[in-house]
């Protein structure tokens, strides 16, 4: 084994990056440890490109049960499906990787992300998002920046970084900040009222914790890195770009001006298929490039109406608000109900009050506890028009959900005061705009 190890003083803790003990047929490997927390972190690229429209890039962070001495509670007594907090850091670890990647690359690529030991001071996903990077910039995969990862925050008004697990409850402001050596990739977090300037800050101190740590992956690159392997890029056609631009440009450009999102989609549709009929006979141009192009065109049309003509797609100005209406006790049985609709996006809150026996039990590596304020967020196809099947909750679902409970859970009653279940059901019935906001 050519095991290369490195190590730093990060935080009070002990820091190590190591390669080329553990899974070293993967396209990249790091174990990393903070404490006595460790991941093991694997990148790998399939080698073929994939007959896809989108660059497509996985990220899976699994926590272990034997990281904390514990055997799993449900009745398999193996580890299932992903827990909620486990699908919210793999979309927290995918966010400022993915954008760093070239959007060209048609290779599968697919990073996981182990928790294989877990103590009681050192969070987990601050590691595991730094580790993905330090596989990918030591992998033969082509990903050329690497990320930095810190969690800042208040506790009784004095800025913390990277608290212990245990203060994680304390904190006033919960930032997870990530980004490259020269700008901020990714800002996740909640607070409770913080100032302005108190969480401008926190990102700035952040931003240079960040640097440290993307010269320490540079520290492992330098003695490990795999040559990066050359993969076949996505190239559009030119000369069905010039053919497009020309004969449709000012009628797509019409149709994003139509302010209702139905009538918008539905001429767009109408449009679409006339373009794939008549580009159908052409054997030389390469139809199945036409929707990606199209969206190019539609990107191109809708950043020249927002820079330089001050004006949405829908018709407004920028600072234009679209017609709100609020409206309580839309459902007669349920404990409250409560429906929102902001222009063509429409939230119907449905709030359920229980006791101390419907609180949910959440098992989880680092801790077991009762979880007494529930969102659940659903986001039907109907609610864009479109036919879809039914199927389990998704990554998008739990990750929307999340992001509303941490803004709502500082609103709550004190505990004191109220102690008591509550479920909040938030049913998306149209979608155009932001319906985690709208939740």
């Amino acid at each position: 084994m050519n095991i290369i190890k490195i190590t730093k003083e990060f935080q009070g803790r002990e820091l190590t990056l190591e390669t080329g003990k553990l899974a070293k047929q993967a396209g990249g490997s790091v174990f990393a440890s903070w404490g006595e927390t460790q991941v093991l972190a694997t990148a790998t690229m399939g080698q073929q490109k994939v007959d896809r429209d989108f660059f497509p890039l996985s990220v899976d962070y699994i926590e272990k049960f034997y990281a904390n001495g514990k055997i799993p509670g449900s009745y398999m007594k193996r580890e299932a499906k992903p827990s909620n907090e486990e699908v919210h850091i793999a979309r927290l670890i995918d966010r400022p990787l993915r954008p760093l990647f070239s959007n060209e690359i048609r290779n599968e690529i697919q990073i996981i992300i182990t928790v294989m030991s877990l103590d009681k001071k050192t969070p987990s996903d601050i590691l595991a998002l730094i580790a993905a990077s330090a596989a990918l910039m030591i992998s033969d995969i082509p990903f050329e920046k690497a990320v930095g990862a810190v969690r800042v925050g208040y506790i009784d008004g004095k800025l913390v970084i990277n608290p212990l697990q245990d203060d994680l409850s304390s904190l006033d402001l919960d930032l997870i900040v990530a980004g490259t050596d020269s700008a901020i990739t990714m800002i996740e977090g909640g607070g409770n009222e913080i100032p302005e300037d108190k969480v401008l800050l926190a990102v700035k101190e952040a931003h240079e914790v960040i640097k440290a740590l993307v010269d320490f992956q540079l520290e492992l690159v330098a003695k490990a890195q795999k040559p990066k392997k050359t993969v076949e890029l996505f190239t559009w056609s030119d000369e069905l770009k010039k053919a497009l631009e020309e004969k449709y440009f000012n009628r797509l450009q019409a149709i994003l001006n139509i302010p209702s999102k139905i009538e918008r989609e539905n001429k767009r549709a109408t449009l679409y298929e006339e373009i794939q009929e008549n580009f159908n006979h052409q054997e030389t141009l390469p139809v199945e490039q036409i929707r990606g192009l199209l969206y190019k065109m539609e990107s191109s049309i809708v950043r020249d109406m927002i820079l330089n003509k001050n004006q949405r797609p829908d018709g407004r100005e920028l600072t234009a608000l679209r017609d709100l209406h609020c409206a309580i006790n839309t459902l007669a049985k349920p404990h409250g109900s409560a429906l929102f609709t902001r222009g063509e996006t429409q939230a119907l809150g449905i709030v359920t009050i229980g006791s101390e026996k419907d609180k949910q039990k959440i098992d989880l590596t680092k801790e077991t506890y009762n979880k007494d304020f529930l969102l659940h967020y659903n986001f039907p196809p109907f609610s864009v028009g479109e036919v879809s099947r039914l199927v389990s909750i998704g990554r998008r679902e739990i990750g929307h959900g999340i992001l509303a409970e941490r803004s709502l859970q500082f609103t709550l009653p004190k505990k004191e005061d109220y102690d008591f279940t509550i479920r909040l059901v938030a049913e998306i019935l149209e979608s155009n705009g932001s319906s985690s906001m709208a939740t």
